[in-house]
């Protein structure tokens, strides 16, 4: 059986990545502050939910595409933000020193964290290396 995917964060890189995900057959659940957004998902057979715990709690693995570092922040550091509940991808525009920390802290806890550069090459940076990641999830 496929992962559950949550994406939080549908707007102009977000709303594509995870209509992509829909189409290859995942159950995608996802959340964004802007109602329209949501709305656009729903029309492409996502599961859009009220609420980023709401995501949370339906997803086995996490996804962001945010508009800022500080939103990337909250969002991951929140006391009932992810960082805490499942393995997590950020798309999102933040600096390496956002990447190393919230990778490091996910570690702390047992978790994964890829913080990604360029989504549309497969080249990712995460923990002050550059690697080449397998976009596919497991069964």
């Amino acid at each position: 059986m496929k992962e559950k995917l949550g994406f939080i964060g549908l707007g102009n890189l977000g709303l594509p990545m995870s209509i992509n995900f829909l189409r290859a057959g995942y159950e995608v659940f996802g959340f964004d502050i802007n109602a329209k957004a949501i709305d656009r998902f729903i029309a492409e057979d996502g599961v859009g939910l009220a609420t980023l715990q709401d995501v949370i709690k339906q997803s086995d693995v996490i996804m962001t595409s945010l508009p800022t570092p500080q939103a990337v922040e909250q969002v991951y550091k929140a006391q009932d933000g992810i960082l805490q509940h499942a393995k997590q991808i950020d798309f999102s525009t933040v600096n390496p020193q956002l990447n190393d920390l919230l990778h490091k802290e996910a570690r702390s806890l047992g978790l994964r964290y890829l913080g990604t550069c360029k989504w549309e090459c497969h080249w990712c940076y995460s923990s002050t290396k550059i690697i080449k990641v397998d976009l596919e999830f497991s069964e």
